[in-house]
């Protein structure tokens, strides 16, 4: 997914649903942005710690450019 910002694409992973059922209507879980380190940085090396968290909110991970073109090259 992507978001553009002040004219910036921004690319991120999402873990984890916005809603949620709870009884006979729906709750909007929080929303936590997840940013790697810095240039070069992945955010890869976050899901193993950070993946229990979606289930009490959901997790979006900005992705470097390297990321998104790898996910488009189909992990080649």
């Amino acid at each position: 997914m992507f978001a553009k910002v002040n004219g910036t694409h921004l690319y991120f992973d999402v873990e984890g649903a916005k809603l949620v059922p709870d009884g006979s209507s729906w709750r909007k879980k929080p929303t936590c942005f997840v940013v790697h380190g810095g240039p070069g940085g992945e955010h890869i090396g976050f899901k193993p710690f950070l993946t229990p968290l979606s289930e009490s909110m959901q997790l979006n991970s900005v992705l470097s450019w390297y990321s998104y073109t790898f996910i488009l090259r189909g992990g080649k």
